[in-house]
């Protein structure tokens, strides 16, 4: 592992595991604020699921 990860260990893991895993932190870090910002964004989410499944 890089140097560079162990500075955000939980991002950088995440963005290993998956693109759309990172997305998830985000999306629950906003639900944490407003789930007006949520909704946005688990609408985008799901919407990049299926154009990332599709050109898959």
């Amino acid at each position: 592992m890089p140097a560079q990860q162990s500075k955000t260990p939980l991002f950088a893991s995440a963005s290993v595991t998956s693109p759309f895993a990172e997305l998830v932190l985000h999306i629950i870090y906003y639900s944490m604020g407003t789930r007006k910002i949520l909704a946005i964004f688990e609408k985008n989410f799901f919407l990049s699921l299926i154009k990332g499944y599709r050109l898959g």
